[in-house]
């Protein structure tokens, strides 16, 4: 008797466990099915809601239903389906995220798929999203950083093969997500990168092999410094600074007595860019380099500098016979001394040197100052040279006239 008590107890304790269970079952079920229903519904909030729901459900009854959902004709319901999709599907639903990634016409759904896929770390997304560095949308382009920056150990290689991509686009934002990785992988073929075709790339390039720090990237970065465009040689130039730290000036110092004047003239120029004091005196030496355009780009650094130890000598480079380097002489005077320069440039008005007295003109033209137009005026005498009183109407246009 007492064993069979014992059974009935048994029993009814199990039906109370599994009852509920059943009834819980059967509660999610309808839930589901519901959800899938409502997202037939006219009224876009509750397609949305409907979406989220099958998202957190996590159920792979909400997989088709979902993938359906990313061709709903609001923009808003089909990110919602990329998110959810991204929880519920998992692998199953890359190829159509891809999709959403490649055709939708909404940034804020292809934002949201190439955020999706690098949460779902999986490498068939690397492809579809270096494609996506060239996006017309930079948000689009951010978040495919982001993710190929997340799935780093899976997607360097990708990367790295990228470098060598027909589209500029994809090449320059490849080598910039190898510099976020920060990996020395990357170093040889950013290193081959330094002479692509376009500046971009050989800016990026530069860069990122900055970030990564490897002192095997400092002679090629060297050569990158008299590359003729101004951002890949900012690239380089910072890259040393990154690697070689304070090593890095005394670096390109050295470099001011190479033979090679396009050499000197990026080591000048990039000397301006790190704006250390140290290079002052050199640069000033540099003044006197034998080519023109090693001179002009010492008295452009000498101002990025502005040390009052440049004064004299940019007082001497602005009377140079080369018009470029009497305009940076100028400009850099400027820079050194705002005040003293415009009594400069008016005493210079009256120099015997025709060329010293249009650079003086151009000068004092730039500086937008009322305050120019009265010498300029009185400098344009009966007898001046034709050239002169160019300059000097070109210049006055220039001013306001109160």
């Amino acid at each position: 008797m007492r064993s069979k008590r014992v059974l009935s107890l048994s029993l009814i304790l199990a039906l109370l466990i599994i009852v509920p269970n059943l009834s819980q079952g059967q509660t999610e079920q309808k839930s589901i099915d519901d959800n899938i229903k409502a997202l037939e519904n006219r009224d876009v909030e509750i397609r949305k809601a409907a979406v989220v729901a099958l998202g957190k459900s996590s159920d792979i009854r909400a997989v088709n239903p979902l993938i359906k959902a990313l061709n709903d004709s609001d923009a808003g319901v089909r990110k919602e389906a990329v998110t959810a999709l991204g929880k519920a599907g998992g692998a199953i639903g890359m190829g159509p995220i891809t999709q959403a990634l490649q055709e939708d016409d909404n940034v804020k759904v292809r934002m949201e798929a190439a955020k999706t896929l690098g949460n779902l770390n999986d490498s068939r997304a690397i492809e579809p999203l270096i494609q996506a560095l060239k996006d017309d949308e930079s948000d689009v382009r951010e978040w495919a950083v982001l993710s190929l920056v997340k799935m780093e150990n899976i997607s360097i290689d990708p990367l790295i093969k990228a470098l060598a991509d027909d589209d500029s686009a994809v090449r320059w934002q490849s080598a910039a997500v190898l510099g976020l990785i920060n990996n020395t992988r990357a170093v040889d073929p950013l290193v081959q990168a330094l002479d692509d075709g376009s500046s971009d790339v050989r800016q990026w390039a530069a860069i990122a092999l900055g970030q990564i720090g490897d002192r095997r990237a400092v002679e090629p970065l060297m050569q990158v410094i008299k590359d003729e465009n101004t951002s890949a040689r900012r690239g380089a130039a910072l890259a040393i600074s990154e690697i070689e730290g304070t090593r890095a000036v005394d670096l390109l110092i050295l470099s001011l007595n190479d033979s090679d004047s396009s050499l000197r003239a990026g080591a000048v120029w990039s000397l301006g860019v790190l704006n250390d004091s140290i290079a002052v005196e050199p640069l000033i030496q540099a003044l006197h380099d034998e080519d023109r355009g090693v001179r002009a780009e010492a008295a452009a650094a000498l101002g990025e500098i502005a040390d009052p130890r440049a004064l004299d000598p940019l007082l001497q480079a602005f009377k140079d016979n080369n018009t470029g380097i009497q305009d940076e002489a100028a400009r850099a005077l400027a820079k050194v001394d705002p005040e003293g320069t415009f009594e400069i440039m008016v005493q210079a008005l009256n120099d015997e040197d025709i060329n010293v007295r249009k650079a003086a003109i151009r000068v004092l033209g730039d500086t937008g100052d009322v305050k120019a137009r009265r010498p300029l005026i009185q400098a344009m005498g009966p007898n001046s040279d034709r050239d002169v009183i160019s300059s000097l109407a070109e210049a006055l246009k220039k001013l306001p006239r109160r």
